[in-house]
């Protein structure tokens, strides 16, 4: 018995500490992979004329954003390659063989897998709103610096009820031939802008030969608008007025950007006042939770079809794990399409967890029973 009581931490330490390497080197890889599907807003940031320390840091702040996928995923990996491992040494064997249940053996990736699952959830409810805001906000204070980013087709700042065109941009410093419709949602009219040349000089917006076509509404129901057409040789404003512009005063208290404190205190406030709003608490709640799990589902999945206790080497184990993860993968995107009914969105994101479980106990019992089914 003390024989036994002075080798399970020692046994748990060389569990905890292969699993952790393959674990790290899993993460470290899928940052520097989905950094690259995240490339194209990365540039269209640089494009704004930042200097590279803030460059550096928008793609520091793109990386809560990865992790919450990324970290279930390492944990599959590792706990599967490790036990895998210790199955094909006969390592597994030995120990069963020492008198060492499943539950001894599995139980330091367990708790490990249990604290990663804490970790993430704290990724996902908290770190991951705040790089978002901080995100979009350093995007506000690149386009007040150069608003001339704004005109691009491609842009992290979206022109709400605006069209844009023009034949040359360069240098993010001067634009040609610009054609800038904007509707109005306070009186639902278009107003249009056309200006044979934009460029930036010392914070201010010089235009020439600008044209401004508006409307005005008459008040009276049997008379047509009132058209207002005013022509400008010359024309000059603050660089900044139009990213001032885009700030909508709630776009960082949207759903995305709240922590799950600030989420869960919306929600109440806002119930009563319309299904949809709350609908979207309760899905983006639930999303929360079910990435969250996602880091203690997936170690689970890799301890139970890791483990092989016959002597041939079968990839049945491998097609299973490589099935209950997808399906986790398709009812996580599944859910965030089903944007009208909270319902069934919410039983996508956590269902899976509850199938995933009931397998994973299911190998376990037979694989403490002497059988592989």
């Amino acid at each position: 018995m003390t024989l036994k009581r002075n080798f399970m931490p020692l046994l748990w330490r060389y569990l905890l500490r292969k699993y952790l390497q393959v674990f790290s080197f899993c993460v470290a890889g899928f940052i520097s992979v989905l950094l690259v599907t995240r490339f194209q807003d990365i540039a269209r940031f640089a494009a704004t004329g930042a200097s590279l320390s803030h460059v550096f840091l928008f793609i520091t702040y793109q990386i809560p954003f990865i992790l919450p996928l990324a970290i279930p995923i390492s944990c599959l990996i590792a706990a599967i390659l490790l036990f895998r491992q210790l199955s094909h040494s006969h390592e597994l064997t030995a120990l069963r063989c020492a008198g060492l249940g499943i539950l001894p053996i599995a139980f330091p990736l367990i708790a490990c897998g249990c604290l990663i699952a804490a970790l993430n959830f704290t990724l996902v409810s908290e770190i991951s709103p705040k790089c978002r805001a901080l995100s979009k906000g350093l995007a506000y204070q690149m386009t007040a610096i150069n608003p001339l980013c704004l005109l691009q087709k491609q842009t992290l700042i979206k022109l709400k009820n605006t069209y844009v065109d023009m034949k040359v941009l360069k240098s993010a410093q001067y634009a040609e031939d610009v054609i800038f419709t904007l509707r109005s949602v306070s009186n639902q009219r278009l107003g249009l802008m056309l200006a044979k040349k934009i460029s930036l000089h010392n914070n201010k917006l010089m235009g020439s030969d600008v044209t401004f076509i508006s409307s005005i509404d008459p008040k009276k129901g049997e008379c047509f608008d009132h058209l207002v057409i005013e022509n400008q040789a010359e024309m000059q404003t603050d660089a900044n007025l139009l990213s001032q512009y885009l700030k909508g005063s709630d776009w960082n208290l949207g759903y995305d950007y709240l922590c799950f404190r600030m989420l869960q205190a919306k929600k109440k406030s806002e119930q009563g006042t319309g299904a949809k709003v709350d609908s979207r608490a309760w899905q983006e709640i639930a999303r929360r939770i079910s990435l969250g799990l996602a880091a203690f589902t997936f170690t689970l999945i890799g301890i139970a079809f890791g483990m092989e206790i016959s002597r041939e080497r079968k990839w049945k184990n491998i097609v299973w794990a490589t099935s209950l993860a997808t399906l986790y993968l398709i009812c996580f995107i599944s859910a965030k399409s089903l944007k009208h009914s909270w319902e069934a969105s919410s039983i996508c994101y956590l269902l899976p967890h509850f199938i995933i479980a009931f397998f994973c106990l299911r190998n376990f019992r037979q694989i403490a029973q002497g059988w592989e089914g």
